[in-house]
Formats: C-alpha cells, structure tokens, sequence
C-alpha cells in the first residue's frame, strides 16, 4: 500500500495500478483495498474501472451493504443522482432486511426534494420493520419530515414513541431538544443535548 502511493507520487501510474490489483487480489474481501483502486481509477479519471471495481466487490460480497452505499455514492456523484438512485432501489431488493439501505434511500428523496417519496418510504419502513430498532428510526425520520412542515404537534407525539420504547435514541432525543427550543423550553432542550453527547 505504502509502495503504490509512493509509485503514484513518482508518477509511475502503471506500476502503482499492478501493486494495488495485487494488494486486492491478496486479500478481496478487505474492502479498503477495492476502495483504494476506485480512487486511484477515479483520479486517472477511468471512471468505468473504478465502476467495475465497486460492481465486482459487490459480487464478492453481496450481503455487505458498504458495498451498494459506496457504488451508490460513486454513481450518484460520477453520473448523477438517479444511477445512485437506482442501485440504493436494486440493494434494497437484494438486502431487505437491511434497515441501511432503506435510510440511505430515504435520505436521498430528502436531499433531493422529494419529501413524499421519503415520506413513503419511511412509513413502508416502519411497517417492514415492525417492533425492531430501524422502525424506531423511520418513526423519527418521521417526526424531521413533520417537525420541517411545521407539525410540530405530530412530530413530539412521533418522538415521545419512540422514546418510550428507546429513551437513549439521540436523533429521537436531538428533535425533542429542538423542539422544546422552539417553544421556549431551553432547560429540557439543554438535557436532551446533554444525554446525546453522553453517549
């Protein structure tokens, strides 16, 4: 590793491409090593390769959710939003049960505007997830939606769930905590903040 960053540093791209396939070949499910190729692919700008790379670490290891999160990074950034789009849609198919998957996608309908479909997603989510953590977490996802539209009303009720199952949700505790500063409540908001950064 510490010889092929040596080699791109001299400017010896063809050997430093060799010593990093052979790196990975050594050792392919380290995933480190595939993301060490796709960003030396994506600074030559061979961005097809540094595709093939991200496309074949998932081969290697479809159940890895790292894996479809860094391709539908890769794709989003390199060839826009709806490649990452489609490839969070594709891992979600693959890995259902994969609570990741699910927020990531949501949370590229939030980024991208699309707050319905987020909306969509996050109920679908809490219904798929029924009575484990990620529920909790679409629940609160919920609650940022609400609380962002100004229903700060749904959005408390959402959060006081959420809390009655998991008092030491920190995203569930940060929107309380918002909340009580919006109306005025700086002592509850400031213990809320409190249990986040204790833990």
């Amino acid at each position: 590793d510490v010889l092929a960053t040596t080699l791109i540093k001299q400017g010896q791209k063809a050997e430093a491409e060799t010593t990093l396939a052979k790196i990975a070949g050594l050792e392919p499910t380290v995933f480190t090593h595939q993301l060490r190729q796709v960003s030396f692919y994506d600074g030559q700008q061979q961005y097809e390769k540094a595709e093939s790379i991200l496309r074949d670490a998932i081969r290697t290891e479809p159940d890895n959710e790292k894996r479809w999160l860094s391709l539908a990074e890769y794709l989003g950034k390199r060839r826009g939003i709806e490649q990452g789009e489609t490839v969070l849609q594709q891992a979600r198919k693959e890995l259902p049960n994969n609570g990741k998957l699910w927020l990531a996608l949501g949370g590229l309908y939030e980024s991208t505007k699309r707050v319905e479909r987020a909306r969509e997603l996050y109920r679908e989510m809490e219904t798929a997830f029924s009575g484990k953590p990620e529920a909790s977490e679409a629940q609160v996802k919920l609650a940022v939606l609400d609380w962002a539209e100004g229903k700060v009303e749904e959005a408390e009720q959402k959060v006081q769930a959420v809390l009655k199952d998991n008092s030491r949700s920190s995203d569930a505790l940060m929107l309380r905590g918002k909340i009580g500063l919006q109306r005025g409540n700086g002592k509850d908001a400031i213990l809320d903040f409190r249990s986040v950064l204790k833990d």
